[in-house]
């Protein structure tokens, strides 16, 4: 037949479409979907239906049977390997560098459906006809209803993944105190803060050490996303452990303290001819 091919030619086709698709900047969500469900649902798994189901292959493997193999068995076959192949295909996504995105997922699905496409039209090329003998089987009413209730919530599965309502984002500040990695021997820290506010945002640092304020830092202006360090060398002290405590406020309520971090370092003391070593540990 001169159009026996044509399946697997709109098959490759698709792949490549969908390809390109996810190549183009500000690609229409709507388009993107219905370009996607056949590659997901359907064409991945059909291709290597055609190969398993090929005379040449099912003769010799446990898809040997006297029951013929009609079209409804073929596409309960292809939705169902597409439905492995795809889920299979995101968890072998999953595991790599660059991880599970839409374009990543994409590609994957083209190319696995693209290879198939060309072994099935290798093993397809000095044949007469490309599978196993069908005949029609007939399907009850019931059999289309599940069939249609399956697809129905296949596609609104993967509609609701992508169409899904933004989840809010929690406005917060991160403001932390590291002990600072020196070897003077002097107690030192790290202070920082990172906004993930939603708008920009001015704060108000107070240190103290010891019960005592050291230093005041006012005002910080940071914006979503900026972040503001500093190093500290903390004032001297006799006492064999030096308690630093760090308050952040935000200068739209300056009466609460919006985050505190505190760490407490024991500090020793060495003599040796006739000189002071002071040792700070955390």
């Amino acid at each position: 037949m001169r159009f026996k091919n044509i399946d697997i030619f709109v098959a490759i086709g698709v792949a490549l479409l969908d390809v390109l698709f996810v190549q183009t900047p500000d690609r229409p969500l709507a388009l993107g979907i219905i370009l996607a469900l056949p590659l997901i649902l359907f064409f991945p798994g059909y291709t290597l239906t055609q190969i398993l189901l090929h005379k040449g292959i099912a003769t010799r493997s446990f898809l040997r049977s006297n029951h013929s193999i009609g079209v409804a068995d073929q596409l309960i076959l292809s939705l169902g390997l597409s439905m492995a192949i795809t889920i299979l295909t995101g968890f072998m996504l999953n595991t790599l560098s660059f991880g599970l995105q839409g374009e990543s997922w994409t590609i994957s699905l083209g190319l696995i459906t693209t290879i198939l496409a060309l072994v099935t039209l290798f093993l397809r090329r000095s044949e007469k006809q490309a599978i196993v003998p069908t005949s029609r089987i007939a399907l009850s009413l019931q059999d289309y209803l599940l069939l249609g209730l399956a697809l129905l919530v296949v596609t609104g599965a993967i509609f609701a993944s992508i169409v899904r309502p933004a989840q809010p984002r929690t406005a917060f500040t991160q403001f932390w105190m590291l002990p600072a990695n020196q070897s003077a021997q002097r107690c030192a820290v790290d202070l920082g803060i990172q906004s993930f506010e939603m708008a920009p945002m001015t704060y108000y640092v107070v240190l103290t050490v010891n019960g005592v304020q050291a230093n005041t830092w006012s005002p910080i202006a940071l914006s979503p996303h900026e972040e503001w360090t500093q190093a500290v060398t903390l004032p001297s002290s006799n006492a064999t452990s030096v308690s630093v405590q760090a308050e952040l406020y935000r200068t739209n309520n300056l009466s609460t303290v919006y985050r505190n971090v505190h760490l407490t370092f024991q500090v020793s003391t060495t003599r040796s001819n006739g000189q002071v070593t002071q040792k700070c540990t955390f």
